[in-house]
């Protein structure tokens, strides 16, 4: 029969079989510090301290060099006990009965899960659990010095950018993605840039969203609520007039309520800067009403005092131009309105003094050009039988001249003067990103003054970059992208190559347990994420070749006794570790005989011989067997003895009966000799004065688990 694994008042017992069935009782000691040790290996790995282990991290803490927190962290973040694969409500309850010794209450077993569920890292949940009172008060129960522990940075900021992905994309986050997000944020990218790559990637673009399920999506995602009824019927109104989404985006995203959600995540939000909006048009010669949205635009009205006087404009074939003087804020803003006749349409077109910030706005006041580029040289075409109506005002708070003039079919009236551009240059010839990274191209022309009327951006593989026409370049997938600036017949270019870099590495040994024999081959597996990387490529190093050798397909063989790390590095230095444990079973055997004697002597009993080869042949044949089949009986049916006699043993002499334990688990000698030395039928095996020969057989199973078993014959 199989041993089972049962928990009596938080205590793990491990069945041992022999010809009767024990339970040994834990490890006990008196020593506090000691105690506690036990607590960890019993709550947390779910076994008996080995005497190894115990002896180091008592030492440890008695020391002082370590303190009960970085102890705890150690054991809840140690290789045996991730690949214990618990789901979050187990491991918040063995933070519970671990550091606060009780188990968890239903609110707040609740509220952990939820958190961990919404993104927080393991590490920031034992952070909130070891930081606690009553782990200080367990800690000096047990003597032992509690100290502080500091999670690594990031844990609030993985929560924000798993909130994007199951806002925006309906989805949890992937490792490598919630990896690449978060080092992007921590490297002071601000959260608009990371909710804009987000709500315009292209999973987001692939589920097709209506316009109200759009703005829905920006209502929870940047406002962290549902939309009211208002709000939402204003602002699907601007995207079924024709806004892109892009601009209203930018309304969402510059809002106070989302500066507040970042700053609640300790995240600078940014600011957004939409592309230019194009003006409103209006039919002639009856235009029809136009509708303003709620919120309604800033009124026009008299400028402030001290600000030059303006007034409405009205550009005609009689008065094709004017000169504006603007004040500050909405109320400096000058109405323009030009009317292409039924004959042909009317070019509008404005330039600026150098050191203004000027700005025009629609009928809606919505932006449709600015002094970002550090320019304003404006032109817009006007179809015949139409009325546009534009505002003149400031961007940047400062007040701004410059002139609006109109070209009105046949006049001989010219714009206002503009240079040609001989040259362009763009600020970089070449540029190297990660996927989803941006970068701004700045384009200079020549001469100085010459008009960027008509500047713009192109890629040449949309699928590696895109840009905007305000040259920001984002960085799509892996490859090479030429982006070029044209302005009139003149351009340049600027090469863009494009990296998909490895987010993780993760490695896996062929046995569960990582534990070898002498002798022994086995095999890493290892995974490289993404899986579309550039670069999957790893270098597998040991840090102890005494024990194992590796080659790099991941195959190693075992050398000695001891423990080795194996480590996996990819290309770019992300790497992953996981430790192999390799034991000389012959020595384990002979161990287990010495503390038999050992037990044997004190108690006046005389040693038992190891000199039947046979017999310790016959122990090594059932500890092998009972990697399959944990039972006494073999597994064709017979009897344990008849190990012995297949071999060819004989019962000699006066013979008085054979005996046999057998135990699954421990991982030392001391161990298992402790377990079967408190277990009464183990104990009365291994003190039986009829006894006269041992053989000890020890063997591994296929996950890396330890069989031992003592065959006894007098």
């Amino acid at each position: 029969m199989k041993s089972k694994i049962t928990k009596i008042t938080s205590l793990l017992l491990i069945v041992i079989i022999m010809l009767n069935v024990a339970l040994p009782a834990a490890l006990a000691s008196n020593d506090p510090i000691e105690q506690f040790v036990s607590r960890l290996y019993i709550n947390v790995l779910e076994r008996n301290p080995d005497s190894s282990g115990l002896s180091f991290w008592s030492s440890q803490l008695r020391s002082g060099s370590v303190t009960g927190i970085s102890v705890a962290h150690d054991f809840f973040f140690s290789i045996e006990f991730r690949n214990r694969n618990v789901d979050n409500g187990t491991f918040v309850d063995i933070l519970y009965r671990t550091l606060l010794n009780r188990e968890a209450d239903s609110g707040g077993r609740n509220f952990w899960v939820g958190q961990l569920a919404s993104g927080l890292p393991r590490v920031d949940v034992f952070a909130g659990f070891a930081g606690s009172p009553e782990f200080d008060s367990l800690c000096r129960r047990f003597g032992i010095v509690r100290g502080s522990f500091t999670p690594p940075p990031g844990g609030m900021i993985r929560v924000f950018v798993t909130r994007l992905y199951r806002e925006t994309l309906g989805r949890g986050p992937d490792q490598g993605g919630l990896d690449y997000w978060t080092g992007r944020l921590l490297s002071g990218v601000t959260g608009s840039s990371v909710a804009h790559g987000f709500v315009f990637s292209n999973e987001m673009t692939n589920r097709n969203l209506s316009n109200t399920n759009f703005i829905e999506v920006l209502y929870r995602t940047l406002m962290g609520r549902n939309s009211d009824t208002s709000g939402r019927n204003f602002w699907v109104g601007q995207l079924n007039e024709g806004v892109p989404r892009v601009n209203v985006f930018a309304g969402f995203v510059n809002s106070p309520e989302f500066n507040e959600i970042c700053r609640q995540y300790g995240i600078t939000r940014g600011v957004f800067n939409p592309p230019p909006l194009p003006p409103v048009l209006i039919p002639a010669p009856n235009p029809a009403p136009n509708p303003v949205p709620t919120p309604a635009p800033a009124p026009v009205q008299p400028p402030a005092p001290g600000q030059p006087p303006t007034g409405a404009i009205t550009l005609t074939q009689s008065n094709p131009s004017a000169t504006i003087n603007v004040g500050v804020g909405s109320s400096g803003r000058v109405p323009i309105t030009i009317t292409a006749p039924a004959s042909g349409s009317v070019s509008v077109r404005s330039s600026n003094r150098a050191g203004m910030d000027p700005a025009l706005y629609d009928v809606n006041g919505r932006l449709i050009a600015d002094d970002q580029a550090g320019d304003f040289n404006w032109l817009y075409t006007i179809p015949a039988g139409q009325t546009m109506t534009i505002y003149a005002g400031e961007y940047f708070g400062r007040a701004a001249r410059y002139t609006v003039a109109a070209t009105f079919p046949g006049s001989s009236t010219p714009a206002p003067p503009v240079s040609s551009v001989e040259r362009v240059t763009l600020s970089h010839s070449r540029v190297d990103l990660l996927r989803n990274n941006m970068f701004t191209l700045t384009a200079t022309v020549s001469p100085a003054g010459a008009s960027t009327q008509g500047m713009r951006f192109s890629s040449s593989n949309t699928s590696v970059a895109t840009v905007t026409n305000n040259g920001v370049v984002v960085a799509v997938g892996s490859g090479t992208a030429v982006i070029t600036c044209t302005v009139g017949n003149v351009s340049a270019t600027c090469t863009v190559v494009v990296t998909i870099p490895v987010t993780s590495v993760s490695m896996s040994a062929n046995r569960s347990r990582a534990t070898y024999s002498i002798g022994e081959s086995g095999s890493v597996n290892v995974t490289v994420s993404p899986n579309d990387a550039n670069d999957k490529s790893y270098r597998l190093t040991v840090n102890n070749s005494n024990v194992l050798s590796i080659s790099q397909d991941g195959r190693f063989t075992c050398r000695a006794p001891g423990t080795a790390i194996i480590t996996a590095t990819a290309s770019n230095g992300v790497r992953r570790d996981i430790t192999i444990t390799v034991v000389d079973l012959n020595a384990l055997a002979a161990e287990v005989f010495r503390l038999v004697n050992l037990e044997r002597s004190g108690n006046g009993l005389s040693r038992l011989s190891n000199n039947n080869s046979i017999l310790n042949a016959a122990a090594m044949v059932r500890a092998r067997e009972i990697t399959t089949s944990f039972s006494h009986t073999r597994p064709d049916g017979r009897g344990q003895s008849t190990a012995y006699t297949d071999l060819g043993g004989r019962f000699t002499g006066v013979f008085t009966g054979t005996g046999e334990n057998i135990a699954s688990s421990y991982t030392s000698p001391a161990t298992v000799m402790t377990a079967w030395m408190n277990s009464s039928g183990h104990r009365a095996n291994i003190l039986n004065p009829r006894f006269t020969h041992l053989g000890v057989g020890v063997a591994l199973d296929s996950t890396g688990k330890l069989l031992w078993v003592q065959t006894f014959y007098g």
